[in-house]
């Protein structure tokens, strides 16, 4: 049976649920499930009132009235006989024990309810009918729970969390569902989850195997951690490696593989003069496959960059492009590589390894040079090599050929991404909406992005972007 509010009436262990109550009052196991519902709804309006926010009792009490709005046919009498008359014979035996206080219309003294009221000494009665655990003492398990998590939430960004979480609860004196879940087991899970992420260090997982190793289960992270996790990423630790994480917002898995986990295997495809060394001294000439080759990037964080015999590298936003540029336009001094969207931590490594070895430092060996990328260690490049990337010319493109330039590639410069690109290809251009305007209009005054100026406002002013398929048709 459902209550007016089509709620599953027996809410909070409810009627011969077999639930013992808190505060030493046993659940009501003859009760009617429609009382059951509306106690806890009286429950719930008390726990968001001013008087539960003081800790002090209020002039005005906290109240239901009694409309078809909620209890269905009430009021208008559509109401199933027999459903009222237990209505009435519970909420009349609470009256009684000092938990509720009823109001009936004029003239219809047990027949027809106007108002329930929560008597204030009658609350901790309440919990107790309903099984029920009282907020505040759920406020302070949930203090227990963070004690005990923190001196493993070792990252600066989840120590901010911590303190954002305890200082809502002080405020607020409810659980901040924006931050943390109200379920205890999925606190648990989070914070497993977030303590994970600490226990892994430099460690790149995927997302099952990461979900595996910490939560006991391939598929939990993804069903039931994902999504609050993601968004505690994006509100907390964006920004702490230096970028600014709103940039690359709009996929979850790019902000994940941001922190090491990630959601696909992930492969790096590139063609061209590149010589690959492992550990036991053999070499691979990367150059003698002329469509190119792909390795995990496992294997690439393995493998010393010994060569890089180009005159120039690019790198190609999309697949499509890169493979027809490797099939059509490559040239044999030319390096391509295929980017894939904003390059995760493991791509940006291995391609500040190869700007190291066109500057002469490659044979330095594999120890070591994730300290160099994370200190900001990376050559400019030989000048006789020329970086380029070629992207979408749109806001993300803009971005993806900055973040190179930031930490990858210095000298990086933008190719057939030139302003006027969106004059010639004008039929393929795609129009955007004011919400993305006012992202690019965001641009104009970011530091650091100057050079990107003249093509930001021709973006304005054609009030579109092109992507680079338009450049295959």
């Amino acid at each position: 049976m459902t209550d007016g509010k089509g709620r599953d009436a027996a809410v909070g262990g409810g009627v011969g649920s077999g639930v013992a109550g808190v505060a030493g009052v046993a659940v009501d196991r003859d009760a009617s499930p429609l009382a059951v519902a509306l106690l806890g709804d009286l429950l719930d309006r008390y726990e968001r009132s001013a008087a539960f926010q003081s800790a002090a009792e209020q002039h005005r009490r906290i109240q239901v009235k009694l409309t078809d709005r909620e209890i269905a046919g009430y009021q208008s009498g559509g109401m199933d006989a027999d459903d009222r008359s237990a209505l009435h014979e519970t909420l009349k035996r609470w009256a009684g024990a000092g938990i509720v206080a009823l109001r009936w219309a004029p003239y219809e003294e047990g027949n027809l309810l106007e108002r329930v009221l929560l008597e204030w000494k009658g609350i901790p009665d309440a919990y107790g009918l309903l099984g029920r655990m009282p907020r505040a003492d759920r406020l302070e398990q949930v203090e227990e729970l963070l004690r005990e998590w923190e001196p493993r939430l070792q990252f600066p960004w989840m120590q901010r969390w911590l303190a954002d979480v305890r200082e809502s609860m002080a405020e607020r004196r409810a659980i901040p569902r924006r931050l943390l879940p109200e379920d205890a087991q999925e606190q648990g899970l989070l914070l497993q989850s977030l303590t994970g992420l600490v226990d892994k260090g430099d460690e790149a997982l995927p997302v099952r195997l990461f979900s595996k190793r910490y939560l006991r289960g391939s598929k939990v992270f993804e069903q039931r951690v994902r999504s609050r996790f993601v968004r505690l990423l994006r509100e907390y630790a964006a920004g702490t490696d230096g970028r600014d994480w709103a940039d690359i917002a709009e996929e979850d898995g790019v902000v994940l593989a941001e922190a090491g986990i990630l959601e696909a295997h992930e492969v790096v495809e590139f063609c061209g003069p590149l010589v690959l060394r492992a550990r036991d001294g053999a070499t691979l000439d990367c150059g003698r496959f002329p469509l190119g080759l792909g390795l995990d990037t496992h294997a690439l964080a393995e493998l010393e960059v010994v060569e890089v015999g180009a005159a120039r590298v690019l790198s190609i936003e999309n697949k499509t492009n890169y493979h027809q540029y490797v099939l059509h336009e490559r040239r044999p001094d030319e390096l391509v590589v295929y980017l894939g969207g904003f390059p995760s931590p493991a791509k940006r490594r291995f391609l500040a390894r190869m700007a190291r070895a066109v500057d002469g430092r490659g044979a330095g060996g594999v120890e070591g040079r994730e300290r160099e990328v994370e200190r900001g260690d990376l050559a400019a490049g030989r000048s006789s090599v020329e970086w380029l990337h070629w992207g979408d010319i749109d806001y993300g493109g803009i971005l993806i050929a900055q973040t190179l330039a930031d930490g990858v590639w210095p000298q990086v410069r933008p190719w057939r991404m030139e302003p006027d690109r969106l004059e010639e290809f004008a039929q393929y251009l795609e129009p955007y909406s004011p919400g993305y305007r006012a992202r690019l209009e965001a641009l104009l005054g970011r530091p650091g992005l100057e050079g990107w100026r003249p093509l930001v406002e021709k973006l304005l002013e054609v009030g579109a972007t092109l992507e680079q398929e338009a450049f295959l048709v």
